[in-house]
């Protein structure tokens, strides 16, 4: 029996809550409520000069938090109606147990929080680039999904929390580093899809590998081969998260669609555990220099 703890937080209670108030009163109830969920990752305070959780999660997809409505409030209720806290609840329980099974704890902080929360049905990252879910899952021992419930997001959604936690597994076995490599962040998202895959089928992994048809994949392939050693996440994030963010973030675009490097990484993943026979749970301790040559010698990059 895993000593980890699962906690998944009531965010549905919550966030009905918030919907019920009348503008102007309900970004106090957020900084309250939602707020020391995503402490730890803002520093643990937040004050006049930034950090308040109200703004960022914001700007990482929540509903807008003072003009949500009516559409906001049946999509909460839609998202209460299929028991979406109870899915994800033992979505984390698979994702551990999938290591158990393996014979590994996973690697993760003894305790672990996760928190859904709804989306912004206007946020084009949300909806147009990432299909209407995304996570947050590489700061230790939390994990966030934002959705916008459709039947296709509701579908996936058990793989996304896979996705996440794998994250939390992986980068407690290679911690997250500024001078991360392309190579080395393709591996970190392609062994988290491929996990999710594993899991819950290769029909539900997400539309950042899924959108991409085998030429666009095949070009990306050829442009990243040669950035594989590239360092520094401020050099890498082209080659990861495509051209169109590009200006936004504040990063060189390098021609790359949206999301190009995550389709590689995923296949690049593949080609590994193909090469070498490994479950996805093995190739978690691997690291991602061993990844990444083999696939390289397997060809995936010629």
């Amino acid at each position: 029996m895993s000593g980890i703890e699962l906690i998944v937080h009531p965010t549905d209670a919550i966030q009905h809550e918030i919907l019920a108030l009348p503008a102007g009163v309900r970004r106090a109830v957020v900084r309250e409520r939602l707020g020391p969920l995503v402490a730890p990752m803002l520093g643990g305070a937040w004050g006049p000069d930034g950090n308040d959780p109200s703004v960022w999660l914001e700007q990482a997809g929540l509903f807008p938090i003072e003009t949500a409505g009516d559409a906001e409030r049946e999509a909460l209720d839609t998202l209460r109606g299929i028991d979406a806290w109870g899915r994800c609840a033992e979505a984390l329980d698979r994702s551990v147990g999938i290591f158990e099974a393996a014979g590994y704890e996973p690697p993760v902080r003894p305790r672990v929080d996760f928190g859904l929360l709804l989306g912004n049905r206007n946020d084009a990252d949300l909806v147009e680039r990432n299909g209407g879910s995304t996570g947050f899952g590489g700061f230790p021992g939390l994990i966030l999904v934002l959705i916008w419930p459709t039947e296709d997001t509701i579908r996936r959604l058990p793989a996304v929390v896979a996705h996440e936690f794998h994250h939390q597994a992986r980068l407690a076995y290679e911690p997250w580093s500024g001078a991360i490599t392309v190579g080395a962040y393709l591996a970190l998202e392609g062994l988290a899809e491929s996990f999710a895959g594993a899991l819950f089928g290769q029909n539900r992994i997400g539309p950042w590998v899924t959108r991409h048809d085998p030429a666009t994949v095949a070009r990306a392939r050829a442009t990243i081969a040669p950035a594989l050693g590239v360092a520094g996440f401020d050099r890498i994030r082209g080659y990861l998260f495509g051209d169109d963010l590009a200006e936004r973030f504040g990063y060189e675009p390098v021609g790359l669609p949206h999301a190009a490097g995550y389709a590689v990484g995923y296949g690049m993943v593949q080609a590994y555990l193909r090469a070498t026979g490994t479950s996805v749970v093995e190739a978690t301790f691997v690291p991602s220099e061993e990844i990444v040559a083999t696939a390289v010698e397997a060809g995936y990059f010629a």
